[in-house]
């Protein structure tokens, strides 16, 4: 795979709900700023084959992002082991990520705890937690699954505000794998 490419994976419990709107929220906002990303999601209980959860359609919908040609699918190793970084929507996703793959944990966060180590950043990541915690509650986004439709706008908006942070350490990730692309030529 080109260095200028990042395989992420989002992962929350049914794969209906919570991922695929970070999947798609992700998508849209790097593909306005040209990052190359393959982008995915699972589900650490998710049957397969299942479509999106209406409401997470309809708050894709109301934000213009595409909805169509989804699929659940059970979070695996092999799924694990292809992504170079991956999103759980709590700290119980990262850890089942983990479990499947111990060796590649330093790419698994919760969305909201991507780590910010770009010392060239000179903008606080206001979106992201803070926290030395790997148990802080703050960093996992609520499940939604059976709760009214505004609890679902509440996680896109909860979403939204963790690409911030997310797109700024993907950027400065892409350009250390450039950097050791050029080093290595």
């Amino acid at each position: 795979m080109p260095t200028d490419t990042m395989r992420v994976l989002f992962v929350c419990t049914g794969n209906i709900c919570r991922s695929p709107v970070a999947d798609r929220t992700l998508q849209q906002e790097s593909h306005q700023l040209g990052l190359q990303l393959i982008l995915s999601s699972a589900g650490t209980r998710a049957l397969n084959g299942k479509p999106m959860h209406p409401e997470s359609t309809r708050v894709l919908n109301e934000r213009s992002l595409d909805p169509v040609n989804f699929s659940s699918r059970l979070l695996n190793p092999a799924l694990v082991n292809e992504a170079q970084m991956v999103l759980g929507l709590t700290r119980h996703h990262r850890a089942a990520a983990r479990q499947m793959s111990p060796t590649r944990w330093r790419r698994m966060f919760a969305t909201r705890e991507v780590p910010d180590d770009d010392p060239s950043d000179t903008e606080p990541n206001r979106t992201t937690v803070r926290s030395n915690d790997p148990t802080d509650a703050r960093l996992d986004i609520e499940d939604p699954i059976g709760r009214p439709g505004g609890v679902f706008d509440r996680i896109e908006s909860d979403i939204e505000e963790s690409m911030n942070g997310l797109i700024l350490w993907i950027k400065h990730q892409l350009k250390i794998w450039a950097s050791v692309e050029q080093v290595t030529k």
